[in-house]
């Protein structure tokens, strides 16, 4: 009498292994899309929040700051006039940074001593991302880039700005 033992063949075991290898990788793909949208979003809000405090400051001044990137981002954005020493008004207590630590946001402005438009860009991670202020292709005549070998593909600027050349 032949007796069949109750279990799972090798190749059922195999088919099971495949799948629930599949269905990680699909999961992995879209955990890490996410947190890539996520960091996108946070760099076009805090742009965005950059971009309003520029223009509180344009509004007490008559011209926007003449900083470096260095002096602006990860710092307090205040007045300093007329003591350099301190600030007469805060704009922002801390002004964000990019959320990854490779990357950075960049500041220009007309280059006049009282400027009357500026930049602010940021990297894009998504490269499907095509929403206002998106380029995927990023943008020409900045004299710096996003981080290393990182293209700055979005942007804000003053209401009375240009939109910047695209890079072809």
């Amino acid at each position: 009498m032949i007796s069949k033992s109750k279990g799972f063949t090798l190749l059922e075991l195999m088919i099971v292994i495949i799948l629930l290898s599949i269905l990680a990788l699909l999961l992995i793909g879209n955990y890490m899309s996410s947190l890539t949208k996520g960091r996108d979003s946070q760099r076009k809000n805090d742009l965005n929040q950059i971009q309003r405090a520029l223009e509180m400051y344009y509004e007490d001044t008559n011209h926007y700051p003449v900083l470096i990137d260095s002096q602006l981002f990860g710092k307090k954005f205040c007045d300093t006039s007329p003591d350099v020493n301190s600030c007469s008004k805060i704009y922002m207590v801390r002004t964000p940074k990019d959320p990854n630590s490779g990357y950075t946001y960049h500041y220009v402005t007309d280059g006049t001593a009282s400027p009357q438009t500026y930049y602010v860009y940021s990297a894009i991670e998504n490269l499907q991302d095509q929403s206002q202020g998106v380029s995927i292709k990023g943008y020409t005549g900045i004299d710096s880039s996003c981080g290393t070998n990182i293209l700055c593909r979005y942007y804000v600027s003053s209401p009375n700005a240009n939109p910047p050349a695209q890079n072809p």
